[in-house]
């Protein structure tokens, strides 16, 4: 029984204690506008009333006229009330910056367009690709196509390293299958010589790319980096050549080789939202000879799976001069 007491004083000390703060007021603004609800405090420029539906209203203390109890009638003085909560004007903070997304590895994938300076296949090595009948000029672009895989790590601000994989094809739109020649011998009599030869002529790129990106225009989401490429380069391309005649027919099959180191270096710039990038730059790619691989020949047996330098016919050997410029179009996505 004297814990229901004790609950019941409690109960009521409470509701006389909200009755107390609680107190209803009427404000009357200078346009001659009364508001009337519960009493929350005022401070140095607001008064705030709580209207019956539990809003609360605040009202500029300049356009307040005065403020009354609404049953004793007796006025409330306009000067600030004491630490409330709900007076306290919250702090502003600044806002804090969008945390960035630590990346760490990002993919790239390359489109190329390339222009060697001068193509030393189509002038030099092809004369004697077909055995110094050029009947059959070269017909193909002289522009090389390609595309390339890089993968990237970030491993400080503005710097990436990565792995640099890049294939193209020299000679693309050539409508060449071979050139064939007609020989006369006074022991076998005519017969055909004919070499079909691969196009277009393929190369390879494997090696480490670096990026160091100078100037972020933020606005725009772009950035600016410059880049150098090296590793090794290669150029391949494989022939047929064959010989029909009454008496007798055979052919020779193999691969046109050559490697060296390549250098590429050059600007880009990177659209970060979108993820696309352009580059322009200078290739290096200087290979100082080209090795024959004679994979088949039914000629001459003892040839078969043999190997020789290609020279002109002074005796000096056959290079692949592919220096030039490019363009490169990529998507770049990350991945950590």
């Amino acid at each position: 029984m004297k814990t229901y007491r004790f609950f019941l004083v409690i109960v009521v000390i409470t509701i006389f204690c909200v009755s107390v703060f609680a107190e209803d007021v009427k404000v009357l603004m200078n346009d001659g506008k009364v508001y009337e609800g519960e009493f929350l405090g005022i401070n140095d420029t607001t008064v705030f009333i709580k209207d019956k539906d539990g809003k609360v209203n605040e009202y500029p203390v300049v356009n307040v006229k005065e403020i009354f109890n609404a049953k004793t009638h007796k006025a409330i003085p306009l000067k600030p009330t004491g630490e409330s909560e709900v007076l306290k004007e919250p702090e502003k903070t600044p806002p804090k910056p969008p945390k960035k997304e630590k990346k760490i590895i990002n993919y790239e994938f390359l489109l190329e367009i390339g222009a060697p300076f001068e193509n030393s296949i189509k002038k030099d090595l092809w004369p004697l690709y077909i055995i110094d009948h050029p009947t059959t000029p070269w017909s193909g672009m002289d522009q090389s196509f390609g595309f390339g895989f890089n993968v990237m790590f970030q491993p400080v601000k503005d710097w990436e390293v990565g792995l640099f994989m890049f294939g193209t094809l020299l000679g693309l739109g050539s409508e060449n299958s071979g050139v064939d020649v007609t020989y006369y011998d006074s022991l076998i009599g005519y017969y055909t010589f004919r070499i079909e030869y691969d196009l277009p002529i393929r190369t390879s790129e494997l090696g480490i790319k670096i990026k160091k990106t100078f100037y972020h225009e933020t606005n725009a989401n772009i950035d600016f980096y410059g880049f150098l490429a090296a590793g090794q380069f290669r150029v391949w391309s494989n022939f047929k050549r064959t010989v029909t005649s009454p008496l007798y027919s055979g052919y020779q099959s193999g691969s046109i080789i050559g490697e060296t180191t390549f250098y590429k270096f050059g600007c880009g710039m990177n659209e970060t939202k979108a993820k696309f990038f352009i580059e322009f730059g200078f290739q290096i790619a200087q290979v100082p000879k080209l090795k024959c691989y004679v994979k088949h020949d039914s000629f001459y047996p003892e040839t078969e799976d043999t190997s020789y330098y290609i020279v002109d016919q002074s005796g000096k050997q056959i290079g692949a001069d592919l220096n030039g410029i490019f363009l490169n179009i990529g998507y770049k996505f990350w991945w950590l």
